[in-house]
C-alpha cells in the first residue's frame, strides 16, 4: 500500500509457483491483473491441465476483462480472451483459437493435429456453476490424422449401409462446425478428404456415445 493508504501492488503464489498472481493498480480505479498456471489445471477447469499459461487484463468494479490468453495444452497452442462479470449472477464470455492440438491427447479414437477457432459463453447464479452452463460454437480443421474403429473406405466400396466395426480410416484432411451444450458436442457439416474418398456427414458425441450419418 502507498503512504495514503492505498493499494499499490499485490504479487501471490501458490503449489511451489505452480499459480501466481499479480495485481497492480492502474488510473481510473482500474487494477492491472496477470496471473499464470504451470503444468497444472485451473480451479473450473480440472479437466484441462495446461503446460504453461500466461493471461493479461484489468479488474473494474465487477468485471474482470483478461484481454490475452497464450497457453500451452494438449501438444498444441491455445490462445483467447473473457470476459467475467458477477453484477447480477455470474457471466463469462470470450473467444478462442487452437493450433497444432494433438487430437490423440483429446480423444484416443482420432490422431492427427487440429486448428480451430471458437466463441464460448457461460451463465450461473454462482461462480462454482459457470462451466456446467457453458455453450460453444466454432469451427475446425484436422490434418493428416487416423479415425480409429471404421474403416470408412471399405464400408463405402461394399456399399454398406451400417457402418463396419474394426479397422482405420486414413484421411488428409476433416473439417467441420462445432456446437457444444449440456454436455452435447454435435459436429454438423463434416467434409474429410481420403485419397480417392470424399466424405460428408454430421456426429453427435455425449459421453461414450456416438451417432450420426455419413
Amino acid at each position: 500500500f502507498g503512504q495514503a493508504g492505498k493499494f499499490s501492488q499485490a504479487r501471490l503464489h501458490a503449489h511451489g509457483n505452480k499459480y501466481a498472481l499479480d495485481l497492480e493498480a492502474a488510473p481510473a480505479n482500474r487494477t492491472r491483473v496477470s496471473f499464470s498456471v504451470r503444468g497444472s489445471a485451473l480451479p473450473l477447469l480440472p479437466d484441462w491441465v495446461f503446460d504453461d499459461l500466461t493471461a493479461k487484463g484489468e479488474l473494474l468494479g465487477n468485471e474482470l476483462v483478461i484481454t490475452e490468453i497464450d497457453s500451452r495444452i494438449l501438444g498444441g497452442i491455445l490462445l483467447g480472451n473473457v470476459r467475467i462479470s458477477w453484477r447480477s449472477g455470474w457471466r463469462a464470455q470470450g473467444s478462442l483459437v487452437a493450433k497444432t492440438i494433438t487430437m490423440q491427447n483429446m480423444l484416443k479414437a482420432m490422431s492427427g493435429d487440429m486448428d480451430g477457432t471458437a466463441r464460448f459463453q457461460m451463465q450461473a447464479s454462482s461462480l462454482a456453476g459457470l462451466t456446467d452452463a457453458a455453450t460453444l460454437d466454432g469451427s475446425f480443421v484436422i490434418r493428416k490424422g487416423v479415425i480409429n474403429g471404421i474403416d470408412i473406405v471399405e464400408t463405402a466400396r461394399l456399399r454398406s449401409t451400417e457402418s463396419m466395426p474394426g479397422g482405420r480410416t486414413h484421411f488428409d484432411e476433416l473439417s467441420g462446425e462445432l456446437s457444444y451444450a449440456k454436455d452435447i458436442y454435435a459436429f454438423r457439416q463434416l467434409k474429410m478428404a481420403a485419397g480417392v474418398l470424399a466424405a460428408k456427414g454430421t456426429v453427435d458425441y455425449s459421453g461414450q456415445q456416438v451417432a450420426g450419418s455419413i
